[in-house]
């Protein structure tokens, strides 16, 4: 067997010479290809971070540019149960309507208990006497946050304002499978009897 030798041994022959060369060529492919797969990786990794969940990514939403009518001052309607939820609740619902707007010009946020640190509310329509419920249930882990959003005021919990339509919550929401690590400040605009969430940020416990 002969022994190996630098390149430029008379012992080199075509065929190895060949051979190193496809090596090399080889090896600097591979490198290439690590070079471009590791920018592709990057290139993707920063779209999924822009191109994400619009929710989460979004800048927190100021309630000033999300304005509603003016604060409604006529005469309140009696709140519609038309549901057994409603119609469960129907006292707490009441109690709540009858103070008057609260939110989003003419609608009233009716919140009550339901448990330890924990929360659901339903929105009413001081015109017309609709309910709306919200797409969340009983939001617990409500209490102990420290995570003011600019334009609702501190410890706000639903945080809403009578000049605006979107509305905040704070928790997760109770349930068999809940898990407190879901926790989040969640923004929602409220629309035509509509919520659609526009912003969420994980809000964990201290």
């Amino acid at each position: 067997m002969r022994p190996f030798l630098p390149d430029s041994s008379p012992w080199q022959t075509p065929f190895a010479t060949a051979h190193l060369a496809r090596s090399g060529l080889a090896l600097a492919m591979a490198a290439m290809h690590g070079r471009v797969a590791s920018m592709l990786l990057g290139g993707l990794m920063a779209c999924a971070a822009m191109w994400g969940d619009p929710a989460k990514a979004a800048p927190v939403p100021d309630p000033a540019h999300y304005p509603a009518s003016p604060l409604y001052t006529g005469k309140i309607a009696a709140p519609v149960l038309d549901s057994p939820f409603t119609r469960m609740y129907r006292t707490r619902i009441r109690l709540g309507a009858a103070a008057g707007p609260n939110f989003a010009g003419h609608y009233t946020v009716v919140a009550w208990g339901c448990g330890m640190d924990a929360y659901m509310f339903v929105v009413v329509d001081a015109i017309t006497g609709k309910v709306y419920r919200p797409p969340v249930g009983c939001m617990a882990l409500a209490g102990g946050f420290d995570l003011p959003l600019p334009g609702f005021a501190a410890e706000a919990n639903p945080g809403y304002r009578p000049d605006s339509t979107l509305l905040l919550t704070i928790g997760v929401e109770d349930g068999p499978d809940s898990n407190p690590d879901d926790r989040a400040a969640t923004i929602y605009h409220f629309e035509r009897g509509h919520f659609k969430r526009i912003y969420r940020k994980p809000a964990l416990l201290p």
